[in-house]
C-alpha cells in the first residue's frame, strides 16, 4: 500500500514539474484572469466606487503576470531540454 502511495506521488511531482504542465496551466490561468477581468470591468463600467470585484480584478492581474512570467519559464525550461538531448545525441555520435 506504501508503494501505491508513493507511486502516485512521485507522478504527482513528475507532471506538476514537466515544462508542458506547466505550459498547458499557464495558458489557462491568462484565460480565466483575462476573462474575470474583463467580465468584471463590462459589469462595473458606469460604477466607480471600489467594491469587492475591484479586488478581484487585482488578484486577477497578479496571476496574471504570474502565468505569463511560468509560461516564459516553461518555454525555456523546454528549449533547455530540448537542447540539452540534442548535445548528448552528438556527445554519443562522436564517442562511437
Amino acid at each position: 500500500m506504501k508503494s501505491f502511495f508513493k507511486k502516485i506521488l512521485h507522478d504527482i511531482d513528475w507532471l506538476t514539474n514537466n515544462p508542458i504542465y506547466q505550459l498547458l496551466v499557464s495558458i489557462a490561468l491568462v484565460g480565466v484572469s483575462i476573462y474575470d477581468s474583463v467580465k468584471v470591468i463590462i459589469q462595473d463600467v458606469g460604477s466607480l466606487h471600489f467594491k469587492k470585484e475591484h479586488f478581484v480584478i487585482l488578484i486577477g492581474v497578479l496571476m496574471l503576470i504570474n502565468s505569463i512570467n511560468n509560461l516564459f519559464k516553461g518555454v525555456k525550461k523546454l528549449d533547455k531540454s530540448v537542447e540539452t538531448l540534442e548535445e548528448e545525441r552528438e556527445r554519443q555520435g562522436s564517442t562511437r
